[in-house]
């Protein structure tokens, strides 16, 4: 009986400890929500992952036109 008993009040622990890192883990998240909105205007993790999408397609776009630039610039004046 104290064997079982004191199973119980182990897995009452970890019962008690899962709880509070599910609020913390939901207060992140909370928290994480709203600085997507007043940053970012964004309401969603799914809307925040369009425009993270969006925004390292025009990364990338950027850059290509940088190289191709720099480029041109080094066969001019040929460095």
């Amino acid at each position: 009986m104290k064997e079982i008993m004191k199973s119980l009040t182990s897995l009452d622990k970890q019962i008690e400890e899962a709880k509070r890192s599910v609020a913390v883990q939901e207060g992140r998240l909370e928290e994480t929500v709203k600085q997507l909105k007043d940053e970012f205007g964004l309401d969603t993790i799914v809307e925040a992952e369009e425009l993270e999408m969006k925004e390292k397609a025009e990364l990338e776009s950027l850059s290509k036109d940088i190289e191709q630039r720099f480029s041109k610039l080094k066969e001019k004046y040929e460095w």
